[in-house]
């Protein structure tokens, strides 16, 4: 059992999108849970969505443009990757319809976005939660239908049923004792795929897991599992003592120790959200960070 972590730097475009049979081929013998990110900058666009505390005025024309900027987007990259004859109109409405229960009686994501007035901080938490957790649903469902529409079967799972927090938006706290129960229930026909950074709450409203946290939600997932190791995908080669962006002499570390690991983290290197760490240290999972664009490439092994 592996878990794999898909972040949005690696599914940036149909062109990338279209590399990943290839990395999921290494995994063919195993069974696996991928765990993906929304797609690059999505994230970041659907917070500019979001209102002001107390600005009740909005400019319609910029929402309308915004919105239909961002469906644009995933729209050509569904066409690229699956062909121009799909339904995106009824694609868009299943996403929507099954987006949050609080959605209900809105008809559009537009809609939705217009109606919202944001009084006070714990407004603004809780929609921004809302929110930006539709860019997970968007990239995990093309991906999962671009899979299919390749003979690679896999099965779709809305991570907001099965891990479940507090109502502490923008930071939710698991439920470890629900979250355990549930994860064997719906993740017991591979592959699956399923979002990180969002999950659920008892109220069924959706609740983020803090910013860059699809990391920690993978390492949920694995550590219920007993999975055997957890892959991160990044756009580098692995773990480095500087920044290899920045800087042509940073040297690569092979492995590393959880202990190391915490030590490199404090020291401001973000390659893993540190909320990772714990779950599998205490489990004697291994972590892996890999290259998307170098999957046969060793990485760095933490253990």
């Amino acid at each position: 059992m592996k878990v794999l972590k898909f972040g949005g730097g690696c599914l940036n475009s149909a062109q990338s999108i279209k590399n990943l049979p290839f990395v999921l081929s290494q995994y063919k013998n195993d069974k696996i849970v991928i765990v993906v990110s929304a797609f690059q900058k999505t994230t970041n666009f659907l917070e500019g969505l979001i209102p002001d505390v107390g600005s009740f005025e909005k400019n319609i024309s910029q929402i309308e443009d915004n919105v239909s900027s961002l469906m644009s987007y995933h729209s050509n990259i569904i066409q690229s990757l699956i062909g121009k004859d799909f339904e995106l109109e009824d694609f868009y409405n299943e996403m929507f319809s099954s987006f949050n229960s609080s959605f209900s009686n809105e008809t559009s994501f537009v809609d939705y976005i217009k109606s919202i007035k944001v009084k006070d901080q714990k407004d603004y938490d809780f929609y921004y939660d809302q929110i930006v957790s539709f860019g997970e649903i968007l990239s995990s469902k093309i991906i999962n239908l671009f899979l299919s529409s390749e003979s690679l079967d896999n099965c779709f799972v809305d991570i907001r049923d099965v891990v479940i927090t507090d109502s502490n938006y923008r930071a939710g706290v698991v439920d470890w004792e629900k979250t355990s129960y549930n994860i064997p229930k719906f993740f017991n026909n591979f592959p699956v795929i399923t979002q990180g950074f969002i999950a659920g709450d008892i109220n069924k409203n959706t609740v983020t897991l803090g910013r860059e946290g699809s990391d920690y939600s993978a390492a949920i997932i694995a550590s219920i599992l007993n999975a055997e190791e957890v892959v991160l995908f990044k756009d580098v080669d692995g773990i480095y003592d500087f920044d290899p962006k920045k800087n042509d002499l940073a040297v690569k570390y092979d492995f590393l120790s959880y202990d190391n690991l915490s030590v490199i983290l404090d020291k401001g290197c973000n390659v893993v959200h540190h909320k990772t760490i714990k779950p599998l240290s205490d489990n004697n999972i291994v972590l892996k960070i890999k290259n998307f664009n170098n999957p046969e490439e060793v990485g760095t092994v933490i253990k």
